[in-house]
């Protein structure tokens, strides 16, 4: 289904219809760079922005295909980037910025209705939404393929959070970086500096001890500078398919406890108890489960994929996470 969307976007980009040049280059644009589709704001509303809401301001053509996305996204929170397009889609976003005034919709003929009706037509509980958290979901599996059962048991949790980290920088969840937390790693810098000048007076196992806590310290320190301002816990909670981990720790035999807290351990003990090891997310059928709300008769879609095992009643699995004690 997802190749047939991509086709079928992708010819809509090329179309002599600008209602569909602009329907194509939007979704490439959720697809690619998982922008959110974005609404419309009412007078009294902070002026936040998605794709099918981009005005003339937000984009600057820089050629080669580069365009600068400067803009206010969900939360308030800014989206400042220099993306490299497809050919097409950079063409299609100069032309529709052509006449216009810096206020003026990028995206004048089609908005978020028209994008969520059109990824209907593929499957009926298919939103802007439910695309972009798949995409997510892809970047963690692809930056977690390349696993080597070789690595250590620490290398092996850096490569899963690096992975959790590259989807919060696509997805662009940041958070403001507090003065605390700046303290608190300037802090650490300077124990790191006086703990690598006892070094040269250690011998034997002492020295050997110490070089591997410099070692540790070394990794937390590159860890939090990386992740001061991105907020990879909303990723990791509500964009990647937790059968991806839980299915990737099995395999590689990381305790679950070391990627999820207690908290959503048992939040998603759906997923530990659907997949193995041999689970793939790629080759697995894609799924749309719709889910009530047991206080609302209202039901939401949310992006899964399944295997035919996991038609197992919950009931019936028995296997346990390994947690570290």
């Amino acid at each position: 289904m997802i190749d047939n969307i991509v086709e079928d976007y992708t010819k809509k980009m090329k179309s002599k219809s600008i209602v569909d040049r602009q329907l194509g280059t939007i979704v490439y644009l959720i697809d690619h760079h998982a922008f959110r589709v974005g609404n419309e704001k009412g007078a009294d509303e902070a002026d936040t922005v998605g794709v099918s809401t981009l005005k003339v301001s937000h984009l600057s053509p820089e050629g080669e295909n580069n365009m600068i996305f400067n803009f206010l996204g969900k939360d308030s929170v800014q989206f400042f980037s220099t993306l490299k397009l497809d050919a097409t889609a950079y063409k299609n976003l100069v032309d529709f910025r052509k006449g216009k005034k810096p206020g003026d919709q990028v995206f004048d003929k089609v908005g978020s209705k028209e994008i969520n009706d059109y990824l209907k037509t593929f499957m009926s509980a298919l939103t802007a939404k439910v695309f972009r958290t798949f995409r997510a979901s892809s970047k963690y599996y692809e930056q977690l393929k390349g696993t080597k059962s070789t690595l250590t048991l620490d290398q092996k949790i850096k490569k899963e959070k690096d992975a959790n980290r590259a989807v919060a920088v696509l997805c662009n969840h940041t958070r403001k970086v507090t003065a605390k937390a700046e303290l608190a790693l300037t802090n650490k810098k300077a124990e790191l500096k006086e703990l690598k000048k006892t070094l040269k007076s250690l011998s034997g196992k002492k020295l050997d001890a110490a070089k591997i806590k410099v070692a540790k310290m070394e990794a937390l320190i590159e860890e939090k500078s990386s992740n001061r301002d991105k907020a990879c816990t909303t990723s990791k909670t509500g964009y990647i398919d937790p059968r991806i981990a839980v299915a990737w720790s099995y395999k590689f035999d990381v305790p679950l406890n070391k990627i999820y807290s207690a908290t959503l351990i048992k939040k998603f003990n759906w997923a530990i108890q659907t997949v193995d090891k041999k689970w793939d997310y790629f080759k697995s059928p894609i799924n749309l489960i719709v889910e009530k709300s047991e206080k609302k008769s209202s039901s939401k879609a949310v992006r899964t994929r399944e295997t035919k095992s996991s038609k197992t009643t919950r009931a019936s699995k028995t296997t346990k996470p390994k947690v570290d004690i």
